[in-house]
């Protein structure tokens, strides 16, 4: 016999003896969990509450989402936070794009979100921003 062939029947014979093993695997399983299975309870899941936007405590620097991450209103931050480059950064982008505003401060700042579901507040390379 030739040496492909040789493979390729060691390669079916060792098919056979996984599908055959899987097969009683699967029958040793059944015959552990009973006639009618393995016993399940029922799960019930209450509905999720409704969650007001709340800041956190300070917004560090990233995107935030506002309605769903943020909350509209007066925010104060201290000003740049410790950095090579003292400068503290903020922008509102449109949630369809574009910005509606941004801002730079070297000092304490005070901003206030906007009520626009769905826009962007970023901020970069500022102390929290702190909800007033």
């Amino acid at each position: 016999m030739q040496r492909g062939a040789k493979i390729v029947l060691t390669c079916i014979g060792v098919g056979l003896v996984l599908m055959v093993g899987s097969a009683v695997d699967q029958a040793n399983v059944r015959a552990a969990a009973g006639p009618a299975g393995p016993a399940v309870s029922p799960v019930t899941l209450a509905p999720a509450a409704a969650v007001e936007p709340v800041a956190v405590d300070g917004l560090g620097s990233g995107r935030w989402e506002i309605g769903s991450d943020v909350a509209p209103g007066k925010y104060r931050t201290g000003g740049p936070a410790d950095s090579l480059v003292p400068l503290c950064t903020w922008t509102v982008e449109k949630a369809a794009g574009g910005y509606l505003d941004a801002g730079t401060s070297e000092g304490p700042a005070t901003y206030t979100i906007p009520s626009k579901p769905g826009a962007i507040f970023e901020t970069h390379g500022c102390q929290p921003w702190v909800r007033r």
